[in-house]
């Protein structure tokens, strides 16, 4: 005698409306696109894990989830494509879990309802709690050290004192006179030290009006005109003034000093050296 087989759930004659996990599926990604939807639009409407949702429609079990909760997430996808009236759907979601198995031993109602993304996946965010927490704890640490060290700086304040002992803020009057009386003598000697015959040589590097003197004569008097070289040597002093003292360059015993200033000024030239007068001659 020929028996039709059993629902092992619910050990009932399986009939024929009753469709398998492939049927409805196929049934879910017709919906699905029917309506011009993808599996990702899907997603951020039901949150319901893109995993989850492809896996529904190709009819194939997700070993993450229990029977309760793939009930829970095909009731929910049903809904969202308008199959919660579907016979077969229903058929099969009954199938699929009996309404008795909706309550654990004690009689407390099992949580059927789909998890969204966030809740399926939040094994990958803890190691980004752990961190946060991490980062927070060392800040607690450092803020804490920072307020005992100005707490241990305010009850023991630095005494920084703004005098000089008398002994060192002056020299001994011995000693302040011994080192006038050592420049005094070592003045002399750089006197003599810097005298004696001085060569000036000037190089133009534009036309320039020029007055010179030598220890006291004038020896030149007129305008140099671009790239002139000339050489005046004195015994004490060469004075000079220049119209554009800029496009001079000067060399004193044979050292380079190159241009020393600008405009029209007047320049003394000995042993020493070379310097702008403070007094301006005359025209």
């Amino acid at each position: 005698m020929n028996q039709k087989p059993l629902n092992k759930k619910t050990d009932k004659p399986a009939g024929r409306g009753v469709r398998d996990a492939q049927d409805i599926g196929k049934l879910l990604e017709s919906a699905r696109t029917g309506k011009g939807l993808t599996i990702d639009a899907v997603n951020k409407k039901t949150h319901i894990h893109t995993r989850v949702l492809k896996n529904l429609e190709a009819g194939i079990p997700d070993e993450a989830l229990s029977e309760i909760y793939t009930k829970g997430f095909l009731k929910k996808y049903a809904t969202f494509l308008g199959l919660s009236g579907n016979e077969a759907v229903k058929e099969y979601l009954e199938r699929l879990l009996p309404k008795d198995a909706s309550k654990d031993t004690s009689g407390q109602k099992l949580f059927i309802e789909a998890r969204d993304e966030s809740e399926l996946d939040m094994e990958k965010y803890i190691p980004l709690l752990v961190v946060g927490v991490g980062v927070i704890l060392v800040s607690a640490v450092a803020v804490f050290g920072i307020v005992k060290l100005r707490h241990f700086i305010a009850a023991h304040p630095f005494k920084v004192t703004g005098t000089v002992p008398a002994q060192r803020a002056a020299l001994p009057a011995a000693v302040s006179r011994q080192a006038k009386n050592t420049e005094q003598a070592q003045s002399p000697s750089r006197s003599r030290q810097k005298t004696g015959p001085v060569t000036v040589s000037i190089l133009t590097n534009d036309d320039v009006w020029l007055s010179l003197e030598r220890d006291g004569s004038i020896v030149f008097k007129g305008v140099l005109h671009r790239g002139a070289s000339e050489s005046w040597t004195c015994e004490k002093q060469i004075k000079l003034r220049a119209g554009k003292l800029e496009v001079l360059e000067f060399t004193i015993n044979g050292k380079y000093l190159g241009k020393i200033g600008k405009g029209v000024e007047d320049v003394v030239i000995d042993a020493r050296g070379a310097r702008i007068s403070s007094a301006k001659r005359s025209k």
